[in-house]
């Protein structure tokens, strides 16, 4: 239902479901991840980097995570963090060509 909320545009409801759950059930990689997304939405972005770390601590090898923490750090003009972060998604998944193109964009900015 989260989900629904976030792409509707509603990210403060889907964070108000989020917290809940967190909250009922704990934390869960899911949730954290998508508790980061909606953060992301709202430009929270120190709160979505949080959230995404704690769904990397559940699931070190969860990709998408260090790619968005990467998105959000290349806003926020910390290319290094951002080639870090970007780094370890290409460490886990070498043919991912998104994660290929956006650390070529980070280069070049």
């Amino acid at each position: 239902m989260a989900d629904v909320f976030r792409l509707r545009g509603e990210p403060d409801q889907a964070i108000r479901l989020l917290e809940k759950s967190l909250k009922l059930n704990g934390p869960g990689i899911a949730t954290q991840f998508n508790l980061g997304m909606s953060y992301k939405d709202l430009k929270k972005f120190e709160k979505a980097i949080k959230a995404f770390k704690k769904s990397l601590e559940i699931n070190p090898a969860l990709n998408e995570a260090h790619y968005q923490i990467a998105q959000i750090k290349l806003v926020q003009k910390n290319q290094d963090s951002a080639l870090k972060s970007i780094e370890s998604a290409i460490k886990s998944d070498p043919s991912n060509l998104e994660y290929q193109e956006f650390r070529d964009k980070i280069s070049d900015s």
